[in-house]
C-alpha cells in the first residue's frame, strides 16, 4: 500500500496520472494525408481538423483502433467533407452528442458502427448526399427524430440498423434507394414520414423495416398517395397509413430542375410553375459566393454564369414563392 502511494506521489510530481491518455496525432487526409489531422489529447478528446476528405479504413484498421477505449469525446471541425469508412468503428467509449459541421457531404461504410455511447439527437448536415452501409449500425443511444437531409439519394444496407432510440423518421423525396435492413430493429419508432408520393420510385432492399412494430408505428405519406403505399411491398405492412399535407410543398419544390451537375460555364435553373425570387451559390461552409443580378430574377427560368467559380463543391439555394430548394453541385 505504501509502495503504491509513493508511485502516485511520483506520478503527480512529474505531472502524470494513472490511466492518462498519451496525446497522439495522425495525418488522415485523402488523397493528401496532410490535409486532415486527427489529434487525441490527454483528456481522451479526438479532434479531426483540416480541409477535405478523410482516408477510409477497414473494420478495425483505423490507426487509433487499438486504443479506441481511451477516446471519450469526438470533435469534427468545419472543413471536413467526408467521414471515412470504418473511421470510428467500435469506438463505444465516446459519449455525449455527435455533432457534424455543415461541410460534411458523405458518411462512409461502418463509420460509426457500434458507437453505442453517443446520446442525444442525431442531426445529419444538409449537404450530405450519401449514407453508406452500416454507417450508424447499433448506435443505440441516439434519441428523438431522425431527419434524412433532402440531398440524400441513397441510404445504405444496415445504415441505421439497431438504432433503437429514434421515435420518428423523415425520409425526403430525394431518396431513390434504401438498402437491406436499413432501419431494421429501430423498434422505438412511432412514426415514419415518407415525402415521396410514389413509393414505386424508391428501390427497397430486403427487410428495410424489420422488427419495427408496424401496428403501433404510423406511416405518414403525402396527400393523395395512400393507395400507392397501401399496395406497395413493405410499405403496405404498416397497419396505419395516414395522408398528411406536410409533403406537398416539398414535392413541388423538388420538381425544380438545376443542371448540369457537374457544372462548367453555366448553371441552368427551371422552376416550372414556381417563381424564382432569389438565388445564392454558397461554399461548403455556407458563405455566399455568387448572387445573380436582380434583373434576372422574378422569373421561371434562369441561366447563371459560373465561370468565376473555382473548382469545388457548392450549395445552390433557390428561393421561390413556395419555399427554398437546396442542391449540391460540383464545379469542374
Amino acid at each position: 500500500m505504501r509502495k503504491f502511494s509513493k508511485i502516485c506521489i511520483l506520478l503527480a510530481f512529474f505531472g502524470l496520472s494513472i490511466g492518462a491518455v498519451n496525446a497522439q496525432t495522425w495525418q488522415i487526409g485523402s488523397p493528401n494525408a496532410v490535409d486532415l489531422t486527427a489529434t487525441l489529447d490527454a483528456s481522451g478528446t479526438m479532434t479531426i481538423s483540416g480541409t477535405g476528405a478523410m482516408q477510409s479504413f477497414g473494420s478495425g484498421n483505423a490507426p487509433w483502433y487499438s486504443i479506441r477505449s481511451t477516446i471519450t469525446a469526438l470533435v469534427i471541425q468545419n472543413g471536413v467533407t467526408n467521414i471515412g469508412n470504418g473511421a470510428f468503428f467500435g469506438c463505444s467509449s465516446i459519449i455525449g452528442n455527435l455533432n457534424f459541421p455543415n461541410s460534411v457531404t458523405a458518411i462512409g461504410f461502418m463509420a460509426f458502427e457500434n458507437c453505442s455511447g453517443f446520446t442525444g439527437n442525431l442531426k445529419i448536415p444538409n449537404l450530405v448526399t450519401s449514407i453508406d452501409d452500416e454507417a450508424f449500425t447499433n448506435c443505440s443511444g441516439f434519441t428523438g427524430n431522425l431527419t434524412i437531409p433532402n440531398l440524400v439519394i441513397s441510404i445504405g444496407n444496415y445504415a441505421f440498423n439497431g438504432c433503437i432510440g429514434f421515435t420518428g423518421l423523415i425520409i425526403p423525396n430525394s431518396v431513390t434507394s434504401i438498402g437491406d435492413d436499413a432501419f431494421s430493429y429501430c423498434n422505438g419508432l412511432l412514426s415514419i414520414t415518407c415525402l415521396n408520393p410514389n413509393p414505386t420510385t424508391i428501390t427497397l432492399g430486403g427487410d428495410v423495416f424489420w422488427n419495427i412494430n408496424k401496428t403501433t408505428c404510423v406511416l405518414k405519406v403525402p396527400t393523395g398517395s395512400y393507395s400507392a403505399y397501401h399496395t406497395a411491398p413493405q410499405w403496405s405492412d404498416f397497419t396505419t397509413i395516414e395522408e398528411v399535407a406536410t409533403g406537398i410543398e416539398n414535392i413541388e419544390l423538388q420538381n425544380l430542375k438545376i443542371y448540369p451537375n457537374p457544372v462548367k460555364d453555366e448553371l441552368k435553373i427551371e422552376s416550372g410553375e414556381l417563381k424564382i425570387n432569389n438565388v445564392e451559390i454558397c461554399d461548403i461552409a455556407g458563405k455566399t459566393i455568387l448572387i445573380p443580378h436582380s434583373s434576372l430574377l422574378d422569373t421561371h427560368y434562369l441561366i447563371l454564369d459560373t465561370n468565376s467559380l473555382l473548382q469545388g463543391i457548392y450549395l445552390v439555394k433557390i428561393y421561390t414563392d413556395k419555399g427554398v430548394v437546396t442542391q449540391r453541385v460540383v464545379k469542374n
